[in-house]
């Protein structure tokens, strides 16, 4: 696996993802020396693969996202990179969307994510539990979707709104940033940006988590890092509160 490259990305598969793996395989070896005899577990002399640090994150400003959107002419292309960045979808739930999950109350019902093996296109459960929800959707951005769907020739349903695959949308993002001269962000970091710009607007940690279909635990983990000038903030608000600045008499 440290070797091996991802046939989504043609990378190498990232420290921390190796380190996953690596940590639940232990554990199910764990579990076979615990309860099944297993006199003990082979991962422990082999050793450990990848770091538990994850890189970097990523993510584009607003205007960066828009600048880059300037470069990508096909319609349903734009319209799926803009439910990633303004909904936070993961790529899988965007590729997953028919018309039926795009409700009249302007939000998008998640509860599938696509996947393609061996060439054929299939629909499994989401991520996690956390990942059914309705994400509501901006107006601008709902009628978009709306406006895009009611072009596609004769589509039911219960059909997939995008044609295309994951690898597609990574070579259009990465095309489209080149073009526009934007440091390139994988089509992951749309997330990302999503959850970047929430922070920026002042939203919990909390509203985050439920918003992307993540637990608090992994949103604090992934993004806890982009709210250090909040805390000033939040003690700075509670030393007005202690001296009474705050209070309504």
């Amino acid at each position: 696996m440290m070797s091996a490259i991802n046939p989504h990305n043609g990378q190498k598969y990232a420290p921390s993802y190796l380190r996953t793996v690596n940590s639940r395989l232990s554990a199910i070896f764990n579990y076979a020396v615990m309860y099944y005899g297993l006199q003990q577990n082979p991962c422990l002399p082999a050793g450990f693969m990848g770091k538990k640090r994850g890189r970097k994150m990523k993510f584009w400003t607003t205007a960066e996202f828009e600048t880059v959107m300037e470069q990508v002419s096909k319609w349903g292309y734009r319209v799926a990179f803009e439910l990633m960045y303004w909904l936070g979808l993961r790529v899988g739930e965007c590729l997953a969307l028919t018309p039926a999950d795009i409700l009249p109350s302007r939000a998008a019902r998640i509860n599938k994510t696509h996947h393609r093996v061996g060439g054929e296109d299939t629909a499994g459960p989401p991520k996690t539990e956390n990942s059914v929800r309705d994400v509501s959707m901006p107006p601008f951005l709902y009628d978009e979707v709306q406006q895009y769907i009611s072009a596609l020739y004769e589509i039911e349903p219960g059909d997939r709104i995008f044609y295309f695959t994951r690898g597609t949308l990574n070579k259009e993002l990465d095309r489209a940033a080149a073009a526009a001269g934007i440091q390139r962000i994988r089509i992951h970091d749309l997330r990302h940006s999503h959850a970047a710009l929430l922070v920026e607007l002042g939203y919990t940690i909390v509203a985050v988590a439920e918003r992307l279909g993540d637990t608090v635990e992994v949103a604090m983990s992934t993004y806890s890092h982009l709210y250090p000038d909040k805390m000033d903030i939040m003690a700075a608000d509670l030393e007005r509160w202690k001296k009474g600045e705050d209070k309504v008499e």
